[in-house]
């Protein structure tokens, strides 16, 4: 009888645990993965969070990819319903090659985290020249180091 107990309180806490799952999508439009940020740029957070039940926390971290305990910017937005828009904006202080990443978390009233998304982002990589551009420069510098035609008589 205590086994007949004990696994019908398991089968209630499984099927609990299932109805009260919720769904939750985040979509992030900015920053842009393509995009080389330098110092001094704004960048923007922008996006929504959308969820099939209550929402209680949005976090949005900035950090940098190999070190998340450095965080560049950070948000929270405290909610009750089940949408939550974003639109945040930093300005890169950043001088030095970095890959950052943006994380947004949501959380229930349990502080259950419901759904995590995050996107990397390069800030100050230098330009890359396509072979074309090398091309051009070389045919420009080859032109400049040709000898001058004499005017004299011959």
């Amino acid at each position: 009888m205590k086994l007949f107990n004990c696994l019908s309180f398991i089968i209630a806490l499984t099927v609990g645990n299932t109805i009260n799952a919720q769904t939750t999508k985040i979509t992030l439009s900015s920053p842009s993965t393509e995009k080389n940020y330098l110092k001094g740029d704004t960048i923007w957070i922008e996006g929504n969070v959308v969820s099939d039940g209550p929402l209680h926390d949005v976090n949005i971290y900035v950090t940098d990819l190999n070190d998340s305990t450095t965080v560049y910017f950070n948000k929270n937005y405290h909610t009750h319903g089940s949408k939550q828009d974003f639109k945040q904006f930093f300005i890169l202080s950043l001088t030095d090659k970095t890959m950052l990443r943006v994380i947004i978390r949501t959380f229930d009233h349990d502080n259950n985290i419901t759904s995590r998304k995050q996107q990397v982002f390069k800030c100050n990589f230098p330009k890359e020249n396509s072979k074309k551009n090398q091309k051009s420069k070389s045919s420009k510098k080859a032109s400049k180091t040709k000898p001058a035609k004499s005017k004299g008589k011959s």
